[in-house]
């Protein structure tokens, strides 16, 4: 009461305590923005915080909202009152400008005791959010991307970690929803990609799980039955997850099953394979991670290794066969001409050919030795027997 009455003096207005009903309207106002001064005066008056916020959206914008996930978290400790000041993105640029609870994790305890410092956080709250961070961060899950990798095998690019495709400049996303803790590997054409992530010793037993997809970065539909994702446990050489083939952007296949250390080994093996052409394969894994503790995750289905073709017996060489020769002459022919003339003599088949002109002087030839022989008959005289 006694600001809004200030307020209305420095305006020139009269409004005193025993107005109630205008100090009930007059403190509405206030709360909502404003407030018109009612009197004599008849002017506006506009109260000093809300002119103070005026001046500070015209000057910096809208004040920034506290991040939903920092705030949740300090309110869970009754520390909300750093909220506002801790989700400032000047405080986090270092760290990628987002203020999350899982960056907060992520720092050493260097970098997140220097942030809470310039937040000015009273050593008790300081030491209360460590405490509940190193709780947090027992039972928060493992992000495959955050592993060791080893034994990496791409098409194209680079191995893709967290939100980098593995491609020049491409990030991993699936429907517009960006991926943030994701493996991309570009397979090579009929033949795949693959990466080996070493899970730390003495991790807890719990659930592996993620999806797959192709980045929405896919220009068009993959030719034949497109890319199969598969997971495989190295210490036993076991697939225990495998996709259906995959072509095309926007269709998402999720894995889930149970995981410990002491069945299935900590070396797990993320695959893609391509039996065609790799053109329009941006391969991606989303958030494949380990949820620790949970325990009602269905046990893994085992799957048996395809089985691989051997190589048979190789064929011996087909029996060598010499070119053909020259054709050979019907006539004349060394060494066996008279043979070849006879043969053909002797065939019945018709020709207006070579063969005809040599059965037309056959011909010749037999009749001129008839001929002949006619003659040397009439030319013997007749012999007469007398009785």
């Amino acid at each position: 009461a006694e600001f809004i009455r200030e307020c209305a003096q420095s305006k020139g207005l009269k409004l005193t305590l025993g107005d109630k009903s205008k100090l009930r309207k007059a403190w509405k106002q206030v709360k909502t923005g404003g407030w018109k001064g009612g009197g004599g005066g008849g002017g506006s008056v506009a109260p000093v915080g809300a002119a103070t916020t005026t001046d500070t959206k015209k000057k910096g914008g809208d004040e920034e909202k506290p991040s939903k996930d920092i705030l949740n978290l300090l309110t869970e400790l009754k520390i909300e009152a750093y909220a506002q000041e801790m989700s400032k993105s000047k405080h986090w640029s270092q760290f990628g400008g987002k203020p999350s609870v899982q960056t907060l994790i992520d720092m050493t305890k260097q970098d997140r005791t220097t942030l809470l410092l310039a937040i000015n956080m009273k050593p008790g709250h300081r030491l209360k959010l460590e405490r509940h961070l190193s709780t947090l961060k027992a039972t928060l899950p493992k992000y495959i991307c955050d592993m060791k990798v080893s034994d990496v095998v791409v098409g194209k690019g680079c191995l893709g970690l967290g939100t980098k495709l593995g491609e020049k400049n491409v990030s991993m996303a699936f429907l517009g929803e960006p991926v943030t803790k994701g493996v991309g590997m570009y397979p090579k054409a009929k033949g795949g990609a693959k990466a080996l992530f070493v899970i730390p010793k003495g991790t807890p037993s719990g659930a592996l799980a993620g999806g797959v997809a192709l980045n929405d970065s896919q220009k068009g539909r993959m030719l034949g039955k497109g890319v199969l994702f598969r997971i495989r446990m190295t210490t036993n050489n076991s697939i225990v997850w495998a996709s259906n083939h995959v072509s095309a952007k926007g269709s998402k296949q999720e894995f889930f099953f149970a995981w410990s250390e002491e069945k299935l080994g900590n070396l797990v093996q993320l695959e893609v394979v391509c039996d065609g052409l790799n053109v329009n394969a941006p391969a991606m894994w989303i958030d494949p991670r380990i949820i620790l503790g949970q325990n009602d995750a269905p046990k893994p289905v085992v799957q048996p290794e395809p089985p691989v073709k051997k190589p048979g017996p190789v064929p011996p060489p087909p029996f060598p066969i010499d070119p053909p020769g020259p054709m050979p002459r019907p006539y004349p022919h060394p060494g066996g001409g008279d043979i070849i003339t006879k043969r053909l003599l002797r065939s019945g088949g018709m020709t207006n050919g070579y063969l005809h002109r040599l059965r037309r002087g056959r011909d010749n030839i037999q009749l001129e030795s008839a001929s002949a022989s006619m003659k040397e008959a009439k030319s013997v005289p007749r012999t007469t027997c007398k009785k």
